[in-house]
This record gives C-alpha cells, sequence and structure tokens, in this order.
C-alpha cells in the first residue's frame, strides 16, 4: 500500500466534532478513491462508497424537497450497512456525474447528523457549468491530490531512512548517500508519480511496463477530451496535448 501524505489531513479531519463534507480534487488517477479506501482501511471504518458513474440515488435526483434521512437510508441500502456517523465514511465517488450531489454537500453539513462525507470528483467546473450551479461555498473544504511527490516516492520504494534524513535536512548522511539518493531521483524523473506507474516499478521492476502504464494515463486523459468541446476543439486540444513533451 501506497501511503499519501493527504492521509494525516483525513485523519485530523475525521476527529473533528462538526466536520465539513471534503472534496477531493485533482486530475483523474492521482489516486483520489484509493485514498479514501486507505483511510478507512487503515482507522477500521466502514466505507459506504457510492459511485455515480455506475450508480443512482433516487433521493439526489434534485434539490426540492430534500430530505437527508431518507438520502441516507437510500444510501444504506445500496451499501448494505447501517451508517453510524462515529464509525462510517459516505464516499461519493465521480461526484462530477451528479451535480445535484455535489450541490446536496451543504445540506449534509448543515444537519445535526455530524456524518462524514467525503466526495471526489473531477472536472468539477464543467460540471458546475453546465447546470448553472456554484459551489458551496462555506459548507464545504477541499483537499488537492497530485502525483506522489519525491518523499512520497521514497517512502513507497521503502528508503525511509533516506527521506527521514532528507526531511530532518541531515545534508552530511544525504551526502554519504548522494549516489543512492541520485539514482532514485533519475527513477523518479522516468517513472513519475502517478501510484499505479509507482506500484508497477516496484511489483515488476520493469521500465517497459511502467511505460505501458503511462500509455494507457494518457489515453485515458485524452478520452476526456470530448467533455470540453463546447469550449475548444477535439483536434486543437488533441494538439496541444501531443506538444506538452517538447515545450
Amino acid at each position: 500500500m501506497i501511503e499519501r501524505h493527504q492521509i494525516h489531513y483525513l485523519n485530523n479531519w475525521f476527529k473533528q466534532k462538526k466536520r465539513k463534507p471534503i472534496i477531493l480534487r485533482g486530475a483523474r488517477q492521482v489516486g483520489k478513491s484509493t485514498l479514501v479506501k486507505n483511510f478507512c482501511k487503515k482507522n477500521n471504518l466502514v466505507l459506504h462508497e457510492i459511485n455515480f458513474e455506475i450508480t443512482t440515488l433516487q433521493t439526489l435526483k434534485n434539490l426540492e424537497g430534500l430530505d437527508i434521512d431518507l438520502v441516507v437510508k437510500e444510501i444504506e441500502v445500496k451499501t448494505k450497512h447501517t451508517i453510524d456517523s462515529s464509525k462510517s465514511v459516505v464516499f461519493f465517488d465521480e461526484i462530477q456525474a451528479n451535480a445535484v450531489a455535489l450541490q446536496a454537500l451543504r445540506y449534509f453539513f448543515e444537519s445535526d447528523k455530524n456524518l462524514a462525507v467525503i466526495a471526489a470528483g473531477s472536472l468539477l467546473e464543467l460540471t458546475l457549468d453546465d447546470h448553472e450551479y456554484s459551489m458551496p461555498v462555506g459548507r464545504v473544504e477541499y483537499l488537492h491530490m497530485g502525483p506522489l511527490s519525491f518523499f512520497e516516492f521514497l517512502k513507497a520504494h521503502k528508503e525511509e531512512m533516506l527521506w527521514q534524513h532528507l526531511q530532518d535536512k541531515n545534508y552530511k548522511v544525504v551526502a554519504q548517500n548522494s549516489e543512492l539518493l541520485e539514482k532514485k531521483l533519475r527513477e523518479y524523473y522516468f517513472i513519475g508519480g502517478m501510484p499505479e506507474a509507482v506500484s508497477t516499478s516496484i511489483e515488476q521492476d520493469s521500465f517497459l511496463e511502467v511505460s505501458k502504464v503511462h500509455s494507457a494515463i494518457l489515453q485515458t486523459y485524452k478520452s476526456d477530451f470530448a467533455k470540453y468541446k463546447t469550449r475548444i476543439g477535439f483536434d486543437q486540444l488533441s494538439k496541444i496535448f501531443d506538444i506538452i513533451p517538447n515545450a
């Protein structure tokens, strides 16, 4: 399991007496969903996951007459688990597929249930523009995720001691291990920080397999270009994307 530093933020968030729902922001495949699952597993919490790309909640089809109690009951039926605010996390994945659910986050905060609600999604601005909604300002908080940092990369590769010396700025010790550090930095430059690529490098120790993962991720990104069609042509966006490595 690759540990992300954002898990410490979630640990502190869950301990708060009055939690705001958290929206995880970030590009596709940076590990948003995996972070939530690992957080729940590490803290023995029951995960109630609703992926809006494959599941529909009848109680979240419109905001008019929204009843959080009914929403919670439907989630319990869908996930087959009772929701306990002290032991459960409600996770709305791919929330960009349901603009009503995005708007409804404020009502979870305003209810007296104090539920731990996490939402994850990409292209949220497009969802809001298409439905002429605005973000529920003041009723939610945001946590950004990107690819693994170099420090996270070192920890994933079991170089905790080197990582710790860097964190502690023990530069004399770091200098004594400069060859190892340079080797890991070169690997990081090639592998990058996308979690699947890092996991593949650890499990298979093959740059060829890592390259295949890179290609698959790039294709996933290109598949999203059609969602921008009202703002810029698909061909133009593809050309821009293809020349970025040479810029």
